[in-house]
Order: C-alpha cells, then structure tokens, then sequence
C-alpha cells in the first residue's frame, strides 16, 4: 500500500504594498521557493518482512528549519492532535488514526515475527523491572526482540528533552493541578491515577491509566491538567489516591544521545517454568544533566508454586547541586500453592538514586517482612504480617506485627486479630501500642445493602495510644447496590491517639462493570457524528445510569484534623494514615529527594463536595457537574454544563461551559464559553462550520488585578452548485480587552476571505480568491488579491500558474496556498501503488494459481 503527495511552489515576492511583516523579519526581494513530499508506504518485503515507511519534508525541528540532530526540535510527538485546537463539529464520524508517527520527516518500522525495528516516535518501555524502569517518549531508534530464550529491547534519541514526573494527591475535584514543569513537550504527558496502600506505600491497590483529550485535558505551555471527573484524595477504605504524570520538557540546549536498553535470557528446560536473567543499561546525556543507571535482575521459579525475584542497581547523576549517587535492591520470594500464600521480602532505595521512574514515596527508605495467608475453609481464613519500616533520611522506624482471622457465613462476616506495632519519628520521639482489631459485616435486603463496621483499639496501660500512624480507630459505612454494576457507598473514619484526632469522611458511587473499567456516561457517544471530538470536548463521567435517558453522579470527601496537623510524618512524601498535615506544620507541595520527581500532597483540613448528571437521548445529549470544595487554605468552584442537539441528518448544533473560581492567597476565575454549529447534510451544495468562543480570566492579589476577556469566531463556508463550480468563504474575527487595574487596553482583528474555482474544462480550471486581514485599533489592512490558471497534466497531476496582486504571508491564513504578492508556479502531484504498479506482480501470481 501506497499513498503521499509531492508539491513545489516557485514565486517571484515582491516587497512592494502591504509586505512589511516581511521586511521586519529581514526577508528581500528575491525568488521564493517552497517544496514538500508525503508519503505512506506499508507492505511486504521479500515475503518475510513487513515495512512501514512514511516521509513529510514539512516537518522542521526548529524555527530556522534545521534539521541538525543536534538541535531541538519543535514538532508534537505521536501526531495526535487536540479536539479544542480546531472545529468542535464537523457533522461526521471520522477517527483519526496515526500509523506511523515521528517528530522528525522519516518514519521507518520493520518487522518480523518477534522482531521489529523502527525510527520515529516510541516509548522506550523498559517496564518489565522496578528498579531498571524506563519509560518515555522519545523520538529516534527503537528495536525489540522476544525469542525463545534469548530477547532485548533497546533505544537510542537525540534529543534536549529532560523526564518529569510528578506525583499529586487528588483534592475531590477535576482540577486544576498544577504540574511542576512547564514548556511540556506535546503529547509526551502519560497520566494514570493510582490508590497506595496508607500504609505500606510501595503496595499498589490499583492503577488506571487515563486517555488524553477524552479522560482529560492538559495545557502544555502552563502544565495544568483538568479530569472529566472529580480526583478523591483517598478511596472508598481510605487509602491516599494519587495522580502520577510523567512527561517530558523541552529544552533549548543541543540535543544529545540518551540510550539505553535491556538483554535478557532465560534458562531452564520447561517452557512454563524458565527462569529468567537481566541486564538494564540507560544513560541520558543532557548537557549538565548527564545520568547513568545500571541494573540486574533475576528470575528464579522453583516448580509452579515459588518464585524469588531479585532486582540490585546503581546510578549516577550530574546536577547543580554536584555529583548524585545512589543504589537500591529488591529481594522478594513468593510462595502459592493451594489454600496458602506466603512471602518474604527485603528492599532499600537511597535517597539519591534513580533517574525520575520510581515511585516517590520510596526515596530514602529500607523495607523488609513477610505476609501469610491461609484458607482453612470456605468461611474461615488466617493472615498475618510482620514488617519494618526505615527513613535513611530521618532514621524514622515502625515495626508491625500482625495476625487476625475472618469468619463467613450466609451474608455475616466477622473478624478479629491482634497488632503489636511501635514507631520512631524522625525527632526520635516513640510511640508503641498493642492492639486489639475487630471488624463485622451484614448483608440486608437479599444482599442488597452492607453495613459494615471496624474498630482498633489500644488495649496498652494507657487508654489513648501515642501512636499517630496506629491510633485507635473506628470506621462505620455501608454499600448499598443500586444496580448490579453500581454501588452507593459511605464510609466515616475516626481516629484518636495522644497525638492525632482525625474524623474523615467519604460518600460516592463505585461501579464494576463486566469490562472491568468504569461505567461511563458522557455527551457524545463514541460512535456517531462527531462522537469522540465532542467528548473532548464537552464529555463528563457520570457513574451510575438512573434509566434508557438519565444519568447521575455525586460525591463527599472530607477530612478534618483536630489534633496532629503539625506531627511529624514517617515519610514527607506519604499522606499521614488518617488525617492530614496542617498548613503551617508542614508544606503541602514538596520536592522529593527522588531526582525528577516532584511529590505533593492535600494538607489543611477540607470538605469537597460534587454532583452530576446527564440527559441523553437520539436528539438531545446534555450534561452537568458542580463541584466545591473549601479548605484552610482556599475555596474552589467549578461549574461545567454540556450540550449537543441533533437538528437532523448533517446538521448539528453544540454549546458548553467551563467556569473555575478560585479563592485563596490569589482570587482567580476562568469562564470559557463555546457554540458550535456544523451543516454537512450528504446531498448538499453548502457546508457550514463555525465555533464561537467568548473567554473571561481575571486574577486578583496583593500586587493588583489582571482582567483578560476574548471573543472569537471562526466561521468557513463552501458552496458547490455543481461539479465545475466551488466557492469558499471565510470570515474569522477576535476580539481581546486587558485590563491591569483601571489600565484598559483592547484589539479588534477580523479576517475575511473569499476563493472561487471554476472547470473550464476537462484539463483547464481557473481561480480567483481575494481576502483582507484588518487590525481596527492600529488602523492596518492587509489585502489579498490575486488569479490563476490550471492545467490537469495527467491523472492525480495537476500545475498552475497565478499572479497575486495583493499579498501579504501569514502562517495563521495562508494556509497550503501561496498568498504573497507576485508571480508563482505550483506543481501538485498524489500517487499510490496502483501508480508505479507495485502490485502488478501479486496480480500475476494470482492469475496464475489454478
């Protein structure tokens, strides 16, 4: 398969009229010459090998054009393009897909079996250890190879880029979040939401990764992300829920060669029980930045039921504090046979190590216990767990030691254990407890409704523990199930030590569906017209289906601590196990020792509170959602409202809006309105698109106030009477007040342009277009104005010859025509296969075959 384009234009500029843009970017008299090709090419080589090839010569690293590789450069990576950036409607059902995306012209994959090569934008995907991770988005070379026994996967890029990653605690609402880089590299952003256990932070409960565009939206100039749903702090048992987003940030240094790759074999005879040697080698040569880890691992399965797993590594690291070092181990066997599980572990991460990939909360820490689990029957189990906890950085510690065992029967659960545990906090203050925990829950109403309650309780010489992490603890909730994949949950928490008094409270709709995702409920389905543009636009999350047309959504999340906000925490970069940090005896936002990583968490006590909803049906899609949430230290409102009305077949009309309204330290609020109308009827002379948007952003602080209101209208129309006959119409305007105090300032500019094409006949056209660009306030107009003639060389080969009379450049209108004034030559060529008859010969070996 085969398809592209090649184009050249030749002008003669001339300076003459409306061309001062040119003469203040330095341009002269003199011939333009402007050329590219395209193209994409999939097939077989050899019968063995599968390519795929694509090339655009309009792709530039930089402004200047260079295409050194030692220079940055400016294109998004893998091709995916913004829903907001163009028209919300187009009256149609089209998916983008990208198959070969690249940053830079080339884009070559080949492949075989377990094989493949490529050149073009990838992930680096070292994902199969912890301590070696290494995952980013890059451009350049990329192979992998799975074999028997034998498999590598390797990377190299030149590239300025520097890896981010930041680690968020929700707040009970969709944003913003503020990101601690800016300048971030398009599409190179890969965000997933994970729930840590409160206690032993390296256990991932879960891990959901979100889609950019459709589960939220990101501002790579600011670094700001905004969910199409609310982010609770902590989930339904309390565990902290973070944001992870890694990305990468631009740089404006030289490119350099960041490589890095992994070989791995595996030894053993029984293909189901290989065990399985590693070797990981990453270095990442930014200029002043330049880091190196080395990593090994190991695999080794002893029948089906045990395994150990070994991870060591070391890394080095150049910044402007000096020279970093570091090095971490992971030593883990597991055991699963039958009714039991067991497995003992040992781990130690320094403060220094890493290139940015691990986990935060790790940082500065040594870990080593054992769990056990024991299934005596159907209704009975036992598990236990001992554990100890080290801060290399604090030389905080925490022992546990854990056994309890639970009991079923007929919709009555219960259980009961014992827990010994002591802590050292990083002030070398001690605190030990000895508990007694018990837990019971009933099913009502044909297991309809769970009430469930749990309680730990220091049975130590003092009735109130000193313990912050281990207080006395109650937490009463139910489940109530609405339908069989939804469920309205509500769970109270409260905690009280000698140190620590904490109520939290989380209200909301859990859903598992068969999918095994969330149920999602949104304007705009993913099939139909426009389906996945308006979701990016528009979309929400709405939990549970009421009926065939209503859906809804709602949430509480709130935390109050009246004693302990000001206690030391084991590790800064983990939430306190009940309650949070107060705003003065400790800062919420903190830059972890991890190198690239920036962690932050909720602190202050808060309420945040939402509710949503949503009508749709085969005319009408509409949507809403209000959040608020207060805190200590500021109060945030978001009102977003949706809606899409189907006027008939290829007429679509869709409005929305976003308002965020800030209060704290700055006094912020946003209001981003849209209306959108699309007329594309199939059997149509006319096509309509336009998208108005009016936008409203102000901020308030000590230093004054800053007041910025737009309005923008894009509207393009087309009009084809008959075969022979097209005429294109285009109006744009954007309006832009500022005021800073009682300073106002304003700009008026509208565009408005018109282009006709008329077939003379079957080898000849000719065209007319003319158009003005005028700036109200400065008094300038820039025209356009100008002819040509076409000539139809040979099928899908067509040249022109036009003379602009009028003519400025401008990238925003110019577009792919040549709008300059002068004379000019255009030659557009579009092939495929069937052009060069690269399929002639499967043609003859078909005809051949009996």
């Amino acid at each position: 398969m085969l398809v592209g384009f090649a184009e050249g234009t030749k002008g003669f500029k001339t300076l003459s009229g409306n061309m001062d843009s040119l003469k203040a970017a330095g341009a002269s008299e003199q011939l333009f010459d402007q050329n590219r090709v395209a193209f994409y090419a999939k097939g077989q080589i050899k019968g063995e090998y599968l390519m795929t090839l694509a090339y655009d010569s309009a792709k530039e690293k930089n402004a200047a054009g260079s295409m050194a590789l030692n220079q940055p450069f400016s294109q998004a990576l893998n091709q995916a393009v913004d829903p907001n950036r163009f028209y919300t409607l187009y009256a149609d059902a089209t998916q983008p897909q990208f198959d070969a995306a690249s940053a830079r012209k080339l884009y070559l994959k080949i492949e075989k079996a377990q094989f493949y090569a490529l050149f073009g934008d990838h992930d680096t995907g070292l994902s199969v250890t912890e301590l070696g991770r290494y995952s980013r988005t890059l451009n350049g070379f990329k192979s992998e190879f799975k074999g028997e026994r034998f498999g590598y996967n390797a990377f190299a890029s030149m590239t300025a880029q520097s890896f981010r990653k930041d680690e968020i605690q929700g707040d009970g609402t969709s944003g913003l979040y503020r990101l601690a880089s800016r300048d971030i590299v398009v599409n190179s952003d890969k965000v997933r939401i994970e729930v840590r256990d409160r206690f032993r932070p390296e256990i991932i409960i879960s891990s959901r990764t979100f889609t950019r565009y459709l589960d939220y939206q990101i501002d790579h100039a600011l670094g700001a992300l905004f969910f199409r749903e609310p982010i609770a702090s902590r989930d339904a048992d309390f565990n902290p829920v973070f944001i992870v987003a890694e990305y990468e940030s631009g740089g404006q240094a030289d490119a350099k060669l960041t490589y890095g790759g992994r070989v791995a074999m595996k030894v053993g005879d029984n293909l189901g029980q290989k065990s399985e040697v590693g070797f990981s080698r990453i270095h990442e040569g930014n200029v002043g930045r330049e880091a190196t880890l080395t990593a090994a691992d190991s695999t080794v399965r002893f029948g089906d039921t045990t395994k150990l797993r070994t991870e060591i590594a070391t890394s080095q690291r150049n910044s402007v504090l000096g020279k970093e070092n570091g090095s971490a181990y992971l030593v883990e066997l597991s055991h699963i046979e039958g009714n039991t599980a067991a497995r003992a572990y040992a781990r130690q991460q320094d403060a220094g190590f890493g290139l940015g990939q691990q986990a935060g909360s790790e940082a500065g820490t040594r870990k080593m216990g054992a769990d056990a689990r024991l299934q005596l029957s159907d209704s009975v189990q036992l598990q236990a767990e001992t554990y100890r906890q080290t801060n290399l950085v604090t030389t905080a510690q925490r022992e546990v030691l854990e056994a309890r065992g639970q009991w079923k029967n007929e919709g009555f659960t219960t259980s009961a254990g014992l827990r010994a545990a002591s802590e050292t906090d990083g002030k070398g203050k001690d605190a030990s407890v000895r508990q007694l925990i018990t837990g019971i829950g009933y099913e009502l109403l044909d297991k309809q409704l769970l009430l469930r309650a749990s309680n730990e309780l220091d049975l130590g010489s003092r009735a109130d523990g000193a313990s912050v992490s281990f207080p006395n603890r109650l937490i009463l909730g139910f489940d109530y199930k609405l339908n069989p994949q939804t469920t309205l949950f509500a769970q109270h928490e409260l905690a009280r030590s000698g140190e620590l008094k904490a109520d939290t409270t989380r209200v909301g709709l859990r859903t598992q569906p068969w999918t095994g995702g969330e149920v999602v409920t949104s304007l705009g389905n993913q099939a139909g017209l426009d389906g996945g543009r308006m979701y990016g636009n528009l979309g929400l999350v709405q939990k549970v289906q009421i009926s065939e047309q209503w859906a809804a959504d709602f949430g509480v999340d709130r935390s109050q601590t009246l004693r302990g906000s000001a206690v030391s925490p084991f590790n800064a970069a983990q939430p306190l196990a009940s309650g949070t940090l107060g705003t003065s005896g400790f800062s919420g936002a903190t830059s972890n020792t991890t190198p690239g990583v920036t962690n932050s968490l909720v602190t202050g006590d808060y309420t945040a509170l939402f509710v949503g909803g949503a009508y749709k049906t085969r005319d009408w899609s509409s949507n809403a959602r209000l959040e608020w949430r207060g805190s200590d230290m500021d109060t945030k409102v978001n009102l977003l409202l949706g809606a899409q009305r189907n006027l008939d077949e290829g007429r679509t009309l869709a409005a929305g809006l976003i308002y965020n309204r800030g209060k704290g330290t700055v006094d912020t609020t946003r209001v981003d309105t849209r209306l959108s109308y699309a007329h594309r009827p199939l059997n149509s002379e006319w096509i309509w698109l336009d998208r108005l948007q009016y936008i409203h952003e102000s901020s308030q602080d000590l230093a004054g106030r800053l007041l910025t209101r737009k309005l923008i209208n894009n509207l393009n129309v087309n009009w084809m009477p008959n075969r022979q006959t097209q005429i294109a119409l285009q109006y744009g305007l954007k309006y832009v007040r500022d005021s800073i105090d009682s300073t106002a300032y304003k700009r008026f500019t509208d565009l408005v342009g018109i282009e006709a094409r008329q077939d003379l006949d079957e080898h000849w056209d000719i065209g007319l277009h003319g158009g003005m660009l005028h700036s109200w306030q400065a008094g300038t107009r820039d025209y356009q104005l100008g002819v040509s003639l076409g000539f139809k060389l040979a099928d899908n080969a067509w040249l022109s010859v036009g003379y602009n009379q009028r003519g400025f450049l401008d990238a925003d209108f110019a577009g792919a025509q040549y709008r300059a004034r002068g004379l000019y030559l255009n030659l557009r060529v579009k092939f495929d296969q069937d052009s060069f008859n690269l399929n002639d010969r499967n043609k003859v070996q078909l005809a051949r075959q009996p």
